[in-house]
């Protein structure tokens, strides 16, 4: 981590590549992230620590949890007009006991004739691009090409897809009021093993919807999906939700949680500062803080065993 901030305060001064943030993600043992997090220039860049269901030899004959951590370097020109703790504590103030779980929210939905899609038909691609295109820098290429990679892996073997999507499909206007993806990335931990870890993104809900409960549901979709694929494989699923349009607000209602901010004698914040733009429609237009947000392993087994992961994906259809 040390070496990734002198390459990434080297790459912004240089402005390699027009480069005002640099970003690195790297897959530790607990040890080694207590250590990190007591290290003033390691400490600094880190902005996210999620936990792995997955443990690893920490070469003491010791078995410890394996950590995903995230460290960026950002130029001065990325500033938030929010601070660090106020970002923390609006989120955590959003934070509290599910009232209704992601099965209900599915069930409650498709009672009402709403439809859950897995995929994108020919026929829906404009309307998907019209979601993300200003909202998230899409493009009609960039859609078809998840497409036609959702129609692909569709005929593999489950465990090996690394792409999915959800979308909903309103019953009086058959247009798609909500729709989520995810994508997977394989990151070696040694001894030939690898952590899934997949990142459940481009949650977006059509404009003038104010019906919160669609995102929830298309999300929790989404990640039964997941979820019912890698059985067994101990996935990651991470979603960095934006802050300034309340997007942690879904992802707590679909029983994500944000990882725990203390850590050892150390402290992380969880919020990634000038991350990305989105078009949320806010102003200024521009480059947005984010959330960590993850799927904790408690709630995999609470709100998404197999019996509910069935009965979510029921009549999700390609």
């Amino acid at each position: 981590m040390e070496r990734f901030a002198y390459r990434g305060h080297e790459a912004i001064q240089r402005r390699t590549f027009g480069a005002t943030r640099c970003v690195a993600r790297v897959l530790v043992g607990e040890s080694l992230l207590h250590q990190s997090v007591e290290v003033p220039a390691v400490s600094r860049l880190l902005e996210a620590a999620v936990p792995a269901n997955m443990r690893v030899n920490n070469g003491h004959g010791e078995a410890e949890r394996l950590w995903m951590l995230l460290g960026a370097v950002n130029s001065s020109q990325r500033r938030s007009p929010y601070s660090v703790d106020t970002i923390v504590e609006q989120v955590d103030n959003t934070r509290g006991t599910i009232q209704r779980t992601p099965l209900d929210r599915v069930r409650q939905l498709r009672s009402e004739g709403y439809r859950f899609i897995r995929g994108i038909p020919t026929d829906r691609v404009d309307e998907v691009l019209d979601l993300w295109r200003w909202t998230f820098d899409w493009n009609r290429e960039g859609v078809v090409g998840l497409q036609e990679r959702l129609i692909k892996e569709h005929s593999w073997r489950s465990s090996n897809r690394g792409v999915w999507f959800t979308g909903l499909i309103d019953p009086g206007t058959h247009e798609l009021v909500s729709i989520a993806t995810a994508e997977r990335l394989n990151m070696p931990i040694g001894d030939g093993r690898t952590l899934p870890i997949v990142e459940s993104t481009e949650w977006r809900r059509s404009d003038g919807i104010e019906r919160h409960g669609f995102m929830v549901a298309t999300v929790s979709h989404l990640h039964a999906q997941i979820l019912e694929d890698l059985d067994g494989y101990n996935p990651l699923i991470i979603a960095e939700t934006n802050f300034w349009s309340e997007a942690h607000r879904a992802g707590f209602a679909a029983a994500m949680d944000v990882a725990p901010r203390r850590i050892g004698r150390g402290y992380v914040s969880q919020a990634l500062i000038q991350n990305v733009r989105v078009g949320d429609g806010r102003i200024p237009d521009g480059i947005r803080d984010f959330t960590m947000m993850y799927l904790p392993v408690e709630s995999q087994n609470n709100f998404y065993d197999p019996i509910s992961r069935t009965a979510m994906l029921r009549e999700g259809v390609l």
